[in-house]
């Protein structure tokens, strides 16, 4: 069943993303707009440079900041009128505001990657830009002799990993792989493998009982997420693979997406695999 591009933009959408509405302000920008508000009242040449390096100098000590920013706004500094613990309250706030945003966004990138199809594309390009996957990206048709069909309307397989850069993102992953209502759970193996898949394999066709969605025109995918123990050894490592079966042509076209879609971004690695 073919999807429009109306219901496709439909889907997306109803995968909210939330992005922050002001760009986050930094500690240097608010020392910045208080130099400025002591050169525009002209407060250094008004106390000449032996009682400017000082202030200084007091600004430097745990509780001089303050005590410098009061005696410059008695002279005049219109600058901004917080303490330093406000402002380091303020600074916290504004990054405990971004990791609630991106906490919630990582959900919404889980389920797009696995709603299958074109929607999987936005959220893998979206973890690209999160920063949450490497540009790892083995592809391939299950068989060498099978690269030379990728052509043809022969049945292949193509198979994207991608090393997870994030843990939060992983373990979130993992909890909407294994409550995921759309395939059916082949592994649910805490807190290291976990499988999922939906469609129909030619090769196992009693493996799943669920069928591809409305927006994915091939036959079969399936989800394999690793992570690794921590004292595993060589290394830690989280992956994702996502195997997807069809026809030649449509996976094809899927190959030249994802590596036009990779190519976008800068190289970002997680060690070798």
């Amino acid at each position: 069943m073919k999807i429009t591009r109306r219901q496709l933009r439909r889907l997306i959408e109803a995968f909210e993303i939330k992005l922050p509405v002001f760009d986050k302000v930094t500690s240097k920008e608010i020392d910045d707009l208080r130099a400025i508000a002591r050169e525009k009242a002209g407060v250094d040449a008004m106390i000449g440079p032996e009682k400017v390096g000082k202030l200084k100098k007091l600004a430097t000590t745990p509780t001089g900041k303050d005590q410098a920013q009061s005696i410059y706004q008695t002279f005049g500094s219109e600058e901004p009128d917080f303490t330093s613990s406000q402002e380091e309250e303020y600074i916290k706030g504004q990054e405990d505001y971004e990791q609630k945003l991106h906490d919630g966004n990582y959900l919404q990138i889980a389920k797009m990657i696995l709603n299958g199809g074109k929607i999987m594309m936005q959220g893998i390009d979206l973890a690209l830009q999160y920063n949450i996957f490497s540009q790892q990206r083995k592809l391939y048709g299950g068989e060498d002799q099978m690269d030379a069909e990728y052509g043809t309307s022969a049945k292949i397989d193509v198979v994207f990993r991608m090393n997870i850069l994030n843990d939060k993102f992983a373990n979130i992953f993992a909890k909407q792989l294994v409550s995921d209502a759309n395939s059916d759970i082949t592994r649910n193996q805490p807190p290291h493998k976990f499988q999922s898949g939906r469609g129909f394999n030619i090769d196992y066709p009693d493996q799943y009982s669920k069928p591809v969605l409305v927006n994915e025109d091939y036959d079969t995918i399936y989800y394999d997420l690793f992570i690794s123990s921590r004292n595993a050894r060589p290394r830690y490592q989280r992956f994702l693979m996502i195997t997807v079966g069809g026809d030649g042509p449509i996976l094809n076209k899927m190959l030249n997406d994802f590596n036009r879609l990779v190519d976008s971004y800068p190289q970002r690695t997680f060690g070798d695999w």
